[in-house]
């Protein structure tokens, strides 16, 4: 019955090691190799002859040594290893973050821009955006709402739509009020 269990216990072991192989984590690395060292001091115990004995013991204990030995130098050069990253990834986050805020604050400029030059717009059918912003998003895509938006929405609920009362849509939020 050892025999069966250590052999399994190898077989953890080696599919462990097998995963761990990418890694560059040495800690996982020594569990590995432990649970296999193990594993064999489990079969050789098992034979029951005396140096059976004595070599599953050592092993046994081998194994053990390497799973637990070093552990927490291992450990704090992953955690701190792990913190650097964690820190250069936020920065990067931050970094990014501040990139699309400033991109976003040169699209509304830009639109405001665009609304102000749409006023001067003497073309017959050109849409004239309005020169306040969304009170939803805060772009300047507002122009009064027509007819043709209202129609389905009034054709469909009848009296009882509720763009009946609205004037201005966003035509970046498709909001209206």
């Amino acid at each position: 019955m050892l025999f069966i269990i250590g052999l399994f216990v190898i077989a953890f072991g080696v599919v462990l090691m097998i995963v761990r192989n990418g890694d560059s984590d040495e800690k996982g690395q020594q569990v590995a190799l432990g649970i296999i060292m193990i594993g064999l001091g489990l079969t050789c115990f098992s034979s029951g002859a005396m140096i059976g004995i004595v070599a599953g013991l050592f092993l046994m204990l081998y194994g053990g040594w390497i799973m637990f030995s070093n552990g927490t130098k291992t450990g704090a050069k992953a955690k701190c290893s792990l913190d650097k990253s964690m820190e250069k990834q936020e920065q990067e986050l931050a970094a990014f973050r501040k990139e699309m805020e400033e991109k976003e604050k040169q699209e509304i400029e830009a639109e405001r821009i665009a609304a102000f030059r749409s006023q001067k717009d003497t073309t017959p059918w050109a849409v004239r955006y309005m020169t306040s912003s969304c009170p939803y998003c805060g772009h300047y895509k507002v122009r009064f709402e027509t007819w043709d938006d209202k129609k389905m929405d009034v054709s469909f609920w009848g009296i009882a739509s509720t763009e009946l009362g609205k004037s201005y849509i966003c035509d970046h939020c498709k909001k209206t009020w």
